[in-house]
């Protein structure tokens, strides 16, 4: 059995979590606005001319574009979020 001290540990436990879980729910919030607002804006129709391309990303025409592909699955993942 708790004691008094024990119980009023574990009230005080218990408020400040859901303190925390609240400003973790808030800040949830504001990425999710953030992230549709992105999405809203975001360009879809672009190919690869389009796009910068480092170095490392350099190919040919019959290659696959690295900052495209990047790109597009960027906007899928987040997409995918709002589709849960």
């Amino acid at each position: 059995m708790q004691t008094h001290w024990e119980a009023l540990a574990a009230v005080a436990v218990t408020k400040e979590s859901c303190v925390a879980i609240d400003a973790v729910q808030d800040r949830v919030a504001e990425l999710e606005a953030a992230l549709k607002a992105l999405l809203w804006d975001c360009p879809r129709g672009i190919e690869c001319n389009d796009m910068h391309h480092a170095k490392p990303d350099w190919h040919n025409g019959d290659q696959p574009c690295k900052p495209l592909d990047r790109y597009r699955q960027a906007i899928d993942n987040a997409e995918a979020i709002f589709n849960k």
